[in-house]
């Protein structure tokens, strides 16, 4: 029912205040002046009436006494409003698809406000943020609900501000969920506001009421409410008493291997008295924790990472539900540092006769293990696998495995694990306690050598938060003392090189034959098989047979052919099986040859796209087996397991499916810094062999990489650091070739030899010391993100740049930016922390708005990243993975709800193996106009068949209509190839719209099959949309004489225009000076100044640094810059009439990087007598605080009020307007710029 109340007239004075910085550097007004309670209930059309203005290019509509707003926002009030609250009642209609409503205060202007929202959908918050130009955006609060908001059900929402907190209230609760102090705010007052979805919100009323300065002073937010004691531990008793032991009712005479996984008891250390790894320990009061998990949220990557307080904002849901996860635990995980886990396992008598090992794959992250109160093992590190031997300890009925975790290496883990226990395989790693060592640092150059072993050092991926607890799986191994211990499996195209390794553990000598065969994983059939040897193996003793199998012609493994064997090896003795061992693996080959990575005898280009989200979900199998079916449905062949090797379920999946994998290490930036002590080197030398060991014999790896962006060869360190490190680099390659010599080394993801040679370090460093530099290249970069967009390479710069001839190159981290899980919005911390997003969307990027600005733009410059790499670098590289792939897909955690965004669906194009692709420039043409470009054809069919008698037929769609056809014929084309060809397409003289957005496509044909499919959006205009009809017949143009480009500007657009020959001949007229922009401006050019300030306007087109003379108080700065985008501002300015949002972009330039803009100013963005229309970024990193931003961004198009007259100035570039129509519509519109509409 509508509330009663009544439209209530604004108190506030009509007049404009001119705002100033006050108390402490912050613009706006502290108190309120003249202001009193504000009401609205829309009875009738209060937007008509002025009181609410609207902003951007929204929908909006006062109605039956609803306010609806879809696309933009209005406001309300004045610009001194700075301590009040804003209350309202609005909703999502019913058809809506879900529920995003927007609302904010202290609307100072458009560049400076705060936001205030509740989200639904995939969101599910609250939400806070302070929009600010240049930099100066913050986000404030996330606050997740309990609830999902529903379309068509009304919420009362309240948001309020005083002094320097701000407030968030739901639906009328006593508490708000949101109290925030924004302290560094640079503006304190503004208007209030409603809207800014881009789903349409209806609002019944409002309700603005002044508040004191101090009104929220001492204000707590609501507390969700804290799980009571008695509750968690009447959940803890039950969960207690469900617990089973793992029981085995019989052993067989064969080995038997079974999962640990499960519930096991846990005693976090602030419960933990007494010996908990004893027999007798009583557990009665221990908790429950499921095996294999941390027992703290995980926290990977973009999905874990904080910054400010805040996840990161890649994946929101993911976050709430680990978190939901661990509270949900019995005790509290926040104050768990270190825990001990137990766990009985009841075995039969016959027990003892057997060998025992337990195997656990990974414990983060330091850790002893007991057996029946005996230490068995000590060890640090997450990812070690670990198989120990507990026969001598084992006995019938139950017996107790124990292990106390700790998630930090610190005093008390240090001195609890004991040194003399560990195994020999890490006793030379150990000297960690000598008190001669503690704390010692050694000074080499600009480096240092730590000589104890610290936390920092110890490597976990990329895990953050300190993860702690048993997170990888653990079983139990019952074999005969005769066991077979390890195999190693060297494939070639017709037969294999194999090892065995098998011991007898028993006292006395055993007479055994060894035996093979290998089957098909499928069908069974037999491939080979036979016996090995036959030995008389001494008690206690370990043996090691080589042998190769005979001549065989198996199924290879390739990309998408999972072809996979069972190879068993069986110890025989007395005619019985006494013990038998079968893995998984793939006949294929892997060499390099030049620049070339061949695979199975055959040049392969990989297509590749890293990471999927093994980090975060390591054991779901259903996603696994869900992301490597994606990753082929999209012609992606290969992927990395980026900066945290897998579990073995992501490994299965890649070897079932058939995806091609570059298994990565667990010390991401090793050294890229300090360097660790010995101890912590050793540490991770014998981690990362331990985990190729354990996978060398999976077909799906094709590459072993060593760790991800060391980088210490391409940083400043001196020579005597950087040679220190290249020698720890060079034995941890020669530790993992000694147990793997199959496959190509990638030094460091992210080096290649090209900077070394060009530093001389390669001469220097390299060559002079003999080290291993890998097999293998493998550049990063962030292009379209960080740095340089695309266009930068389309002429072969990347290869020129980043490879070296003879040397293979796979970029192995090629990235175009993140897209967020839940919604396809750039992740948070990009947007406010770096301004990453808004270099290629603007404002379009920020969460107010419809995804599909950012996903469109980032799929399309995804896909002519990719397409780029094929076209023109086929040859010197061996392909490339671009980053990062899991980004690309929705509910990525999720394997029933994960679905691909435009991204992934642009990439499949992109990665066809057969594809034609299309040289273009530029993406704006006119009709009539011959769209040249040049067609590459490329082949890299995974059957390596020839392209016969290929046909190209290229059209330009308007929907389902052709609007120009061509075909082009090619060669037959061989596998690995590519062609290529000129190819003019004349566009129609006359379209069916003066505009029309189409589409370029390209489709294969060979022997009348359909082969691929491949299109580009273009837009095709009239020259009548683009020159429009003339001038403003309401004023009169005048233009400086010799002038040339303000005249030509004229000429082309039929305007006239009459010369003086100073500005100052104008003063005191109502007219329009058009200034094209001198080589060397006149002197009489700074009499442009007088002639505004009279009354006079002036349209400034590429005037450059003489903008900032006339101006010194506005205009700030001045930049020449080649800036390819250009975003709006202020979207609805009738500058942009007739042009979408991201349509100011790219406009050619021959064969040259294409551009927009020729330069950018630094304004005064608080001061309402300038307008920021437009904004514009170069490429760009991080920054480390908003005043970066003045460095690499600014605005190429605004206006502004000098005196009595207004200026718009411009640095676009107006050399397009002849072939770009898109650039020649916003030159006309600047030139027709109506000023009023700045007053």
């Amino acid at each position: 029912m509508k509330l009663p109340y009544l439209f209530a007239a604004l108190t506030v004075s009509l007049i404009t205040i001119y705002a100033s910085a006050g108390e402490g550097g912050k613009y706006g007004e502290k108190e309120n002046t003249n202001f009193s309670v504000f009401k609205d209930d829309f009875s009738h059309n209060s937007i008509e009436t002025g009181t609410w203005l609207t902003n951007g290019r929204g929908k909006f509509d006062i109605y039956d006494g609803i306010l609806k707003i879809a696309g933009g926002w209005v406001t309300a009030g004045e610009q001194n409003w700075s301590n009040y609250s804003v209350k309202f009642r609005a909703r999502a209609p019913k058809d809506a698809r879900q529920v995003q409503i927007w609302a904010g205060l202290r609307n100072y202007n458009r560049d400076f406000r705060y936001v205030a929202a509740l989200r639904g959908g995939n969101n599910n918050h609250l939400y806070l943020a302070r929009y600010g130009a240049e930099g100066y955006d913050k986000l404030l609060a996330i606050e997740p609900l309990e609830f999902s908001p529903s379309p068509g059900k009304w919420y009362i929402i309240e948001v309020a501000a005083a002094g320097d907190k701000i407030a968030v209230y739901l639906n009328e609760e006593d508490k708000p969920r949101i109290v925030v102090s924004d302290e560094e705010s640079p503006f304190i007052s503004g208007k209030a506001s409603l809207g800014g979805s881009y789903i349409t919100t209806e609002f019944d009323w409002i309700k603005i009421e002044p508040l004191a300065p101090d009104a929220l002073d001492g204000l707590r937010k609501t507390e969700s409410p804290a799980e009571n004691s008695s509750t968690k531990e009447a959940e803890r008793i039950s969960r207690r008493a469900g617990y089973k032991p793992f029981y085995l009712q019989e052993i067989p005479e064969n080995r038997v291997e079974l999962k640990l996984d499960g519930k096991w008891l846990f005693i976090p250390d602030y419960e933990a008295g007494g010996e908990p790894f004893t027999t007798d320990y009583d557990d009665s009061t221990a908790h429950v924790m499921d095996v294999p998990n941390f027992w703290v949220p995980l926290q990977c990557w973009l999905e874990g990472e904080f910054t400010n307080g805040f996840n990161k904002g890649q994946n929101d849901k993911f976050h709430r539900m680990e978190t939901a996860r661990c509270e949900a635990y019995t005790f509290d995980y926040k104050k768990t540092r270190s825990a001990w886990y137990r766990h009985y396992i009841d075995l039969p008598k016959n027990a003892i006769e057997k060998k025992v090992v337990i195997e656990f794959n990974g414990i983060a992250v330091a850790s002893s293990i007991y057996f029946n109160g005996n230490k068995i093992h000590d060890n640090i590190g997450m990812y070690m696998p670990m198989k120990l031997d507990v026969t001598d300890h084992v006995t019938a009925g139950r017996n107790v495995l124990a292990v106390h975790v700790w998630r930090n290496w610190d005093d008390e883990s240090s001195a609890l694990v004991d040194v003399e226990s560990i195994d020999d395989n890490y006793a030379d790693a150990w000297n960690v306690i000598a008190e001669a060592q503690q704390g010692r640092l050694k000074k080499l150059s600009s480096g240092q050598r730590a000589q104890k072993l610290l936390d920092k050092h110890i490597q976990r991926g990329f895990y953050r938060g300190d993860p702690g607890g048993i997170w990888r799986t653990a079983k139990i191994v019952i074999s005969s003392k005769l066991k077979i211990e390890d195999c190693y499996f060297v494939p070639s195209m017709n037969d294999a090189q194999i090892q065995v390794e098998y011991s007898n553990s028993g006292n006395k000598a055993q007479d055994v034959q060894l035996t093979y065969e290998i089957n098909d994983a499928v069908t069974d059939e037999v491939l080979c098989g036979g016996s090995v040897e036959k030995v008389k193996l001494a008690g206690k003793s370990a043996r090691t047979a080589d042998f190769n199998t005979p001549k065989v012609s198996p199924k290879l493994w390739a990309p998408g052919k999972p072809n996979l064997y069972n190879i068993t090896f069986r110890l025989i003795q007395n005619d019985e099986i006494v013990d038998s061992l079968t893995e998984k693996v793939g006949f294929r080959t892997i060499e390099l040859r030049d620049e070339q990575l061949y695979f199975n005898r055959r040049p392969l280009w990989v297509r590749g796209a890293n990471h999927m989200p093994g980090h975060i979900r390591p054991y779901d199998k259903d996603l696994a087996d869900r992301f490597m079916q994606l990753a082929l449905d999209h012609n992606v062949i290969a992927t990395r397991t980026h900066c945290s090797p897998w579990s073995e379920k992501w490994l299965d999946s890649a070897d079932q499916a058939g995806v091609m994998i570059s298994f990565e290490g667990a010390w991401p930036w090793l050294m890229l810094r300090d360097i660790p002590s010995e101890e912590a080197i050793e540490i991770w030398k014998r981690e990362f062999t331990a985990l190729v060991k354990a996978n060398r014999n999976r077909p799906s790896i094709f590459l072993w990489t060593m760790n991800n962006e060391m980088k210490f060869y391409l940083l400043g360190d001196s020579d005597e650091v950087i040679t220190e490190k290249g020698s720890i680099l060079t034995d941890g390659i020669n530790a993992l070739r000694s147990v793997d010599s199959s496959r190509p080394v990638v030094a460091d993801s992210a080096y290649y030899r090209k900077h070394l040679v060009r530093s001389g370090r390669y001469e220097r460093i390299i060559k002079a010391n003999n080290f291993d530099e890998g097999d293998i290249d493998d550049p990063h970069g962030y292009f379209n993100w960080y740095n340089k967009g695309t266009f930068h390479f389309f002429n072969g710069e990347f290869g020129r740049d980043y490879c070296t001839p003879g040397r293979p190159a796979l970029g192995q981290e090629i990235s175009t930016g993140y897209p967020r899980s839940d919604d396809g919005l750039a992740t948070r911390f990009y947007l406010f922390e770096h301004q990453t997003p808004q270099t290629t969307v603007g404002k379009k990027a920020y969460e107010h708005c419809d995804p599909d600005y950012f996903i469109g733009r980032h799929s399309m410059m995804t896909k002519e990243l990719a397409e780029m790499f094929r076209r023109v670098e086929h040859e010197n590289t061996s392909g490339v993975m671009l980053f990062a792939f899991e980004t690309w897909f929705y509910n990525t955690h999720l394997s029933e709800r994960v679905s691909p965004m435009l991204t992934a669906r642009r990439l499949k194009t992109a990665y066809q193996p057969l594809l034609a692709s299309a040289e273009l420039w530029g993406r704006h043409f006119y009709a009539g106009d011959n769209i040249d470009t040049d067609i590459t054809l490329v082949n890299d069919s995974l059957e390596f068949a020839v392209l016969k008698s290929p046909l190209v037929i290229c059209r330009i769609l308007y929907g389902s209509e052709v609007l120009a056809e061509k075909t082009v014929s090619y060669d037959d084309l061989e596998y690995y190839q590519t062609a290529k060809q000129k190819v003019s397409i004349k566009l129609p003289s006359k379209l069916p719209e003066l505009r029309v957005d189409c589409r370029l496509t390209l489709t294969v044909i060979s022997q009348d099959v359909l082969i691929s499919e491949n299109e580009y959006d273009i837009t095709a205009a009239q020259k009548d949309w683009a020159m429009g009809s003339g001038a403003n017949t309401s004023l009169t143009y005048y233009m400086l004489e010799g002038d040339a480009n303000a005249r030509r500007l004229l000429d082309f657009y039929g305007l006239n225009a009459v010369d003086v020959q100073s500005p100052k001949e104008l003063v005191g007229r109502k007219s329009v000076l058009i200034i094209g922009g001198f080589e060397n401006m006149p002197l009489s050019y700074e009499k442009t100044a007088d002639f505004v300030a009279s009354g006079g306007n002036a349209i400034l087109l590429n005037n450059g640094p003489a903008v900032v003379r006339l101006f010194p108080d506005k205009v700030l700065a001045y930049k020449n810059y080649r800036h390819e985008i250009v975003t709006m501002n202020y979207d609805e300015s009738k500058v942009f009439d007739g042009i979408e949002p991201l349509d100011i972009a790219w406009f050619s330039d021959g064969r040259n990087v294409p551009y927009t803009a020729g330069g950018r100013y630094t304004i005064d963005r608080f001061s309402n007598d300038i307008k920021a229309l437009a904004e514009t970024l170069e490429w760009h990193g991080y920054l480390n605080s908003p005043l970066d931003y003045k460095k690499i961004g600014g605005c190429p198009l605004f206006t502004l009020r000098h005196g009595k007259g207004r200026v718009i100035a411009a640095q676009i570039r107006t050399d397009a307007i002849e072939f770009d129509p898109v650039a020649s519509r916003l030159i006309l519109n600047i030139l027709k710029y109506d000023f009023k509409e700045n007053q």
